[in-house]
């Protein structure tokens, strides 16, 4: 019973090997040859398009390390010009009034200074100072 069913079957088998249609069957080698060249085919776009993939990832990470680069360029600019702002006035006076003095006196005038400032700041927290006037 089973052997009406298994003989057509392999029959069938053993000509589409014989024809070629199955991979690696006898005398199919054009058709063989036509299935390896579209493999090789498919192989080669998949190659390009993960090439591309690469490539389009490269291109946007450079990107963005320009992009981070140029930031941190710009903040190191605006940070010399606060520093060049804040210091500028101050830093003149600073260096016209200090050429020549002695380095202790110079020490005590730094010295002056800061306790200046803390005394100012002391009282801006503690809420004393009023009106920008500064009680010396």
């Amino acid at each position: 019973m089973t052997q009406g069913y298994v003989a057509p079957i392999r029959n069938h088998l053993i000509s589409l090997y014989v024809s070629g249609r199955v991979v690696g069957g006898g005398g199919g080698e054009k058709k063989n040859e036509w299935w390896w060249k579209e493999s090789k085919d498919e192989n080669e776009l998949k190659r390009q398009r993960e090439e591309e993939e690469r490539e389009e990832e490269e291109r946007e990470e450079e990107e963005r390390e320009e992009e981070e680069r140029e930031e941190e360029e710009r903040e190191e600019e605006e940070r010399e010009e606060e520093k060049s702002t804040l210091m500028g006035s101050c830093g003149r006076w600073y260096n016209s009034a200090v050429t020549g003095l002695p380095s202790g006196t110079l020490a005590l005038l730094c010295y002056a200074m800061l306790c200046y400032a803390m005394r100012i700041y002391v009282q801006e927290e503690n809420g004393d100072l009023q009106d920008d006037s500064v009680v010396v």
